[in-house]
């Protein structure tokens, strides 16, 4: 999970830095446009009424604005207002990153859609039901060519923390394979010891 931060406080950049490396999400700290770049949620600190003029453009954008009390608040950002806790800030870009960051993804021989959460088999035409959570299994795994950790994608799916006792993911990517995979399809969802990878 990557959160890209655009802020002249370097105290406010770190201070979330730090936070959110905790919880496996890393963060960038930015200067210019970021909707160039791949992000799974952008923080604006106090922008400049010309920035948010900017990304009123790309309205379906994972963004959350801080602002400071009394701050003129206009849709279609998410705002909250400062001072404020890390874990809300940390729930909010979550919250907000699942439901607008999600594009189509062409994954193997399925093409995703994950508002109307099925998937399309590129040649039979063939539609797969998924669920809210198998969509976001493959949506963090699409976000990168590596191989992302069970604990990466256990607290962006779930929220959980490090050192959890489960076999939640387990049981969802054994459902996934079970609906997407057959004997006539490559296997795209690469499991190794330090976690899983698409194979895109």
């Amino acid at each position: 999970m990557t959160i890209l931060v655009h802020t002249k406080s370097d105290v406010i950049f770190n201070a979330i830095a730090v936070f959110f490396k905790e919880r496996n999400a890393l963060c960038e700290k930015i200067v210019g446009n970021a909707l160039s770049q791949n992000f799974s949620c952008l923080i604006l600190d106090n922008p400049s009424k010309a920035i948010l003029k900017e990304y009123e453009k790309n309205p379906h954008s994972p963004i959350v604005v801080l602002v400071d009390q009394n701050y003129p608040l206009k849709d279609p950002f998410v705002f909250l207002e400062k001072p404020l806790s890390m874990t809300l800030l940390f729930r909010t870009c979550l919250k907000t990153s699942k439901s607008r960051s999600q594009p189509i993804l062409s994954i193997g021989p399925y093409t995703i859609f994950p508002k109307e959460r099925f998937a399309l088999h590129k040649e039979t035409g063939t539609h797969y039901p998924l669920t809210e959570k198998e969509i976001a299994i493959l949506d963090i795994l699409y976000q990168s060519s590596e191989t992302i950790s069970r604990e990466t994608i256990l607290n962006y799916v779930w929220g959980y923390q490090k050192n959890i006792d489960t076999h939640t993911l387990e049981t969802h990517i054994y459902k996934l394979r079970k609906k997407l995979f057959s004997k006539n399809t490559e296997e795209f969802l690469i499991t190794s010891p330090r976690g899983y990878r698409l194979k895109v």
